[in-house]
């Protein structure tokens, strides 16, 4: 998922898991730097509501 420019890949990380939502870098997908700011978001195992619940929650956190 591409991140607002405001929002650094690490910030997006530390406040999904503060309100307990885990989303993972993508820089370290890359051999070099990149001008995007990404993070994956992992659902496999999840419901279809835990999967809404984490997505509002992030929306929250990344306001």
């Amino acid at each position: 998922m591409k991140l607002p420019k405001r929002l650094s890949e690490d910030e997006a990380i530390r406040r999904g898991l503060s309100v307990g939502v885990q989303v993972y870098p993508c820089s370290t997908s890359f051999q070099s730097s990149t001008d995007n700011h990404m993070v994956l978001i992992g659902y496999g195992g999840l419901t279809l509501k835990e999967i809404e619940n984490g997505v509002a929650l992030l929306a929250m956190a990344w306001q």
